[in-house]
């Protein structure tokens, strides 16, 4: 009888596949039945974000912040806009033109004097008492008339200047002219024989113009406005050949009366 030699035991190697799962038999019926999907390496590490992905959300962060910002750049200049001028139609407001001052002298008559140059005005119903030179020794220094107004003297002269003007206790501008003023008042005790003057109140405007005094003594008001009114009347007129002083008749119908 033959020996049959003993059969080898193969040792597996390191190297040899795992060995497969186990197929559990079919079930009855004979269908068959897939086999599970293969079982990948779980893998516990957290996946990391691709480079492009975190590059795409920062760039739309930074536009997220850049649209915030212009919203609200454009509420806040929204809020503090000025609110809109509404314009109206308001009518045209048409200026009449200033009414004129009456001049309360239009109605006046003119006083002239050729010899010295002068004129001024007077009321209706002014008398002319007098007038002639003022004289010193033999010199003629000016020209002077007297005029009386109801119970108001006028006395208005014009002469050369010998020594400066008296300043007077006051001063009042007329028609850019300055006049030194002094009033004296009505003296309240018995005056009359007693040396001291006239019993009545004075009044007396004084300027030097052209190199000669002008003088307006009025006695019996303290109206300065109307002797005032006669005063601003007052200028030099030019002389063609000198003649006799003249006066004009006042006017029956028109009447001016001072305050007294």
């Amino acid at each position: 009888m033959d020996q049959q030699p003993p059969p080898s035991v193969q040792t597996p190697t390191p190297n040899t596949a795992p060995a497969q799962t186990p197929v559990p038999p079919p079930p009855p019926g004979n269908q068959p039945v897939q086999p599970p999907p293969p079982t990948s390496p779980t893998n516990s590490a957290p996946m990391e974000m691709p480079t492009k992905n975190r590059r795409k959300f920062l760039i739309i962060g930074i536009i997220l912040l850049i649209v915030i910002a212009i919203g609200a750049a454009a509420y806040f200049l929204f809020m503090n806009k000025p609110a809109p001028v509404v314009k109206t139609n308001k009518p045209a407001v048409v200026q009449s033109p200033p009414t004129p001052t009456p001049d309360p002298t239009a109605t006046w008559e003119t006083y002239t004097n050729t010899i010295e140059g002068f004129s001024f005005k007077y009321p209706p119903g002014t008398k002319k008492n007098g007038e002639g030179a003022i004289s010193s020794g033999k010199q003629v220094l000016g020209q002077s008339v007297e005029m009386q107004y109801n119970d108001i003297d006028l006395s208005v002269s014009v002469q050369k200047t010998l020594q400066p003007v008296k300043q007077g206790t006051e001063s009042a501008t007329i028609n850019g002219v300055v006049w030194s003023l002094e009033y004296q008042p009505k003296p309240t005790n018995n005056c009359q024989g007693m040396g001291l003057g006239p019993c009545t109140s004075s009044l007396q405007y004084r300027s030097e113009q052209n190199g000669k005094l002008v003088s307006f003594y009025f006695t019996n008001t303290s109206d300065r406005q109307w002797a005032e009114q006669i005063v601003s009347t007052f200028q030099f007129v030019s002389i063609s050949h000198p003649a006799t002083p003249s006066i004009n008749q006042p006017s029956a119908s028109s009447t001016a009366q001072p305050v007294q």
